[in-house]
């Protein structure tokens, strides 16, 4: 999932040229050695899990953990006729010298385009919605609105540009924004292509599709995803932080590399994210969330179909997105998912089929900004499908 991730990249960059260049770790931040212990996951939680397998995992996790150069990270897997397995290496926070725990949550970016798009789905599921309807009918106030529709905002062909490369993002990062005045940074550029003609990644299109959610319900798309997604399939450590507060058990987020590692897992409000890529969980609760997901649990057949195929525009070619998911071949065998990036954080999850009807599942959260989470990923299919 490395294409949406490169994306992402001058996010950080741009960040720096704004003043917030990370600085030199100080006295009492010490780098994290190839050495260091890992903590593997509660032995009570994965009682059948292949031992064997089980270390090779770990093994792998603190390996490529180390040449992602990612302070912490988490791994969480479901393998097919083996069980679900969750560990953890690195240090969650180097000023106190916490060793990070297989229950950390980190902040998921992208990934938050999952739920968003998964509500929407269950509303067209129920008439209350209509994805080929031009957007002014539901979001008259959102520029350009009468030109697209929302299939095409939530699989990237609208051509909104995307907001996070706007000067005045920059400005304040600490303080929270509506979803309005994030709209507001990109009012005035055109769109970047006639919609449906083309495809380009934007996060703009997701603090719509959250706004969407929104005028069809009435109630905030934090209730709406915490009401349909996250409570009824049982994920207690994921949250939607603009409306909830960030949680405890945070695994510390970083920009930089080697020795100049700055903390800025409090730097940016959750707000400026939206339903772009806002929301926070731990590597469980996003295997669990897979699982659900593309198994069959949170749509019908025709809705889940929608959101895995990918999308076709107007000369007949078709892209690898659907409407919030990702779609990819790896490894022979066409998977489903999606990767994140926010400031401090990368994630990676996704969803491989197997023979026999069942599906193996890897998330993967880092928490530094300019760690290649890819590396984590990769590392842990080879062991799962040499197994």
């Amino acid at each position: 999932m490395r294409a949406l991730t490169l994306r992402l990249a001058p996010l950080a960059l741009s960040l720096a040229a704004a003043g917030c260049d990370p600085g030199p770790v100080g006295d009492d931040d010490t780098a994290v050695a190839d050495d260091d212990t890992s903590a593997p996951a509660d032995d009570d939680s994965v009682p059948d899990f292949d031992p064997e397998l089980a270390a090779r995992l770990q093994e792998a996790l603190d390996a490529s953990r180390i040449e992602a150069d990612a302070p912490a990270a988490t791994l969480s897997v479901y393998v097919p006729g083996v069980g679900s397995w969750t560990g953890a290496s690195g240090t969650a926070d180097l000023a106190a010298g916490t060793p990070t725990d297989p229950h950390d949550r980190f902040r998921i970016g992208s990934i938050t385009k999952t739920y968003v798009g998964a509500v929407l789905l269950q509303l067209v599921a129920e008439g209350s919605v209509d994805l080929d309807a031009i957007l002014s009918d539901l979001l008259p106030e959102v520029p350009h609105s009468g030109l697209v529709t929302l299939r095409q905002v939530l699989q990237h062909t609208a051509g909104y540009p995307d907001y996070i490369y706007q000067g005045g993002m920059m400005s304040s990062m600490d303080e929270p924004r509506t979803p309005w005045e994030l709209l507001d940074l990109v009012a005035d550029d055109p769109l970047q292509f006639d919609p449906g003609t083309d495809y380009e990644y934007s996060n703009t299109h997701y603090v719509i599709g959250a706004l969407a959610i929104e005028a069809v319900t009435g109630r905030g798309y934090d209730q709406e995803v915490r009401g349909r997604l996250l409570d009824p399939h049982g994920l207690p450590d994921t949250f939607v932080p603009s409306a909830e507060g960030l949680p405890d058990g945070m695994a510390h987020g970083y920009v930089g590399s080697g020795d100049t590692l700055a903390d800025v897992t409090y730097d940016m409000d959750p707000s400026l994210a939206y339903g772009a890529g806002e929301m926070v969980a731990d590597a469980d609760d996003l295997v669990a969330w897979a699982r659900a997901l593309y198994g069959g649990q949170v749509l019908d057949v025709a809705s889940l179909a929608t959101m895995t195929s990918p999308a076709v525009l107007a000369d007949g070619s078709t892209v690898g997105y659907g409407i919030a998911c990702q779609i990819q071949w790896y490894d022979g065998a066409l998977t489903y998912g999606h990767s994140g990036a926010t400031y401090g954080y990368q994630s990676r999850l996704r969803w491989r089929p197997e023979e026999g009807g069942d599906a193996a599942v890897v998330a993967v959260l880092v928490d530094n900004f300019f760690a290649e989470a890819d590396l984590v990923e990769d590392a842990a299919w080879a062991v799962i499908l040499d197994r």
